[in-house]
């Protein structure tokens, strides 16, 4: 990845420290399919005995730590940027008195286009179904599980909880906490309806700053539409056209003057909500906190910022929980007199106490101390294995 795109996910990062003695580490290739390996890396406090006797796929995994046996609760990390081959991204020093699996994902780069989306989300699908093989804990016992991912990882942690959540499972993710995450890349788009404001405010510089690297993420504009890469979209349709080549940076406008003008000859497709999880499936929404700060003052909130697309997937996945109590209040006989309009995601209001409670979203401030123990508090806050 370009070192510019580096350095802007490093912007209002928790404190990330050298590894520290008191740490162990053990590192898994994990193979997909023919696009190579990603590597999972296990950290864990030395308290842990070593097992020198792990070998992948066997019922003697290398540590006490992330033996399946083990109740202590997991947290699955995904990096808030990836990393060069062989290389170690820093662990959130909150995370260091806790067993984790690391998920290395590759994703994107200037150089060669082999590893733009949706490589990360390969990466991280193979990378957790190992996880579920080899940690899953026997029958009848039940080990909690946290993802925690921030900026790009926070994308791909969101995707993955929503589609690895399950009812009553005995190894599916508990609890999902993303920092600073694009969970709607169509916000990008110059006609996406955030940019159609009528009062001027100031734009996220964050958000700004990563214009500029779509290119080096994705192959193609299209490639934003997805609900793997945009979460949000698991919810519902934009109502945009996808273009064939990415904006400029200056002020959202279109390198290509003809396709400006083709693009808007074209009726985009009407927006509309969608039903997930879906009907008859055994997922459901996982217990969520979306934490964010863009550095900028309370009008940035209306405009494309980080804290505009955690508000957005929080409403949505309300939402869904909302529409999940309803159905069964009324299977169980009750009256729905709710005329809720299903595409009104701009009302913030969306969600009863209940849904508000499963999903939050917290402003954590200039402090990237506060992260940590944010994160850290609530996790514990849903568990007594941590």
């Amino acid at each position: 990845m370009p070192s510019g795109c580096r350095a802007l996910l490093r912007v209002r990062w928790p404190p990330s420290r050298p590894r520290s003695r008191a740490l162990s580490t053990h590192r898994v290739d994990v193979r997909c399919g023919g696009s190579g390996h990603v590597s999972v890396e296990f950290v864990f406090p030395s308290r842990y005995r070593y097992r020198h006797d792990y070998k992948p796929n066997n019922d003697s995994l290398f540590n006490d730590a992330h033996d399946a046996r083990n109740p202590h609760a997991l947290v699955v990390h995904l990096p808030d940027s990836p990393v060069a081959d062989d290389g170690v991204a820093p662990l959130p020093g909150f995370l260091e008195n806790l067993p984790v699996a690391q998920i290395n994902y590759r994703w994107g780069g200037h150089v060669s286009r082999a590893r733009h989306w949706p490589m990360p989300v390969h990466d991280t699908a193979f990378a957790f179904a190992w996880l579920y093989e080899n940690l899953a804990p026997a029958a009848h016992h039940r080990r909690d599980l946290f993802i925690y991912g921030s900026y790009l990882g926070a994308s791909l942690a969101t995707s993955l909880a929503l589609t690895e959540s399950r009812k009553d499972a005995r190894f599916s993710i508990s609890g999902l906490v993303a920092f600073n995450g694009i969970y709607n890349w169509t916000m990008f788009l110059p006609e996406h309806r955030i940019h159609k404001l009528s009062t001027p405010v100031t734009e996220s510089r964050p958000v700004l700053q990563l214009q500029s690297h779509l290119a080096d993420l994705f192959h193609r504009p299209a490639d934003l539409f997805d609900p793997f890469a945009s979460p949000s979209l698991f919810f519902h349709s934009p109502g945009l056209l996808a273009p064939r080549s990415f904006p400029s940076t200056d002020e959202a406008i279109w390198d290509d003057d003809d396709e400006q003008a083709a693009m808007m000859k074209l009726k985009p497709p009407r927006a509309s909500s969608s039903v997930f999880p879906p009907r008859k499936s055994s997922l459901c929404i996982p217990e969520t906190l979306l934490l964010h700060h863009d550095g900028v003052g309370e009008g940035a909130a209306s405009a494309h910022s980080l804290r505009a697309q955690a508000r957005e997937l929080a409403i949505w996945m309300r939402k869904s929980i909302d529409d999940e109590k309803r159905k069964k209040f009324v299977a169980s006989g009750g009256d729905d007199d709710d005329d809720d309009d299903d595409d009104d995601e701009g009302d913030e209001a969306v969600g009863d106490d209940e849904a508000k409670l499963r999903v939050q979203v917290v402003d954590v401030g200039p402090l990237a101390d506060e992260v940590g123990a944010t994160a850290l508090d609530w996790m514990r806050e849903r568990t007594d294995a941590m």
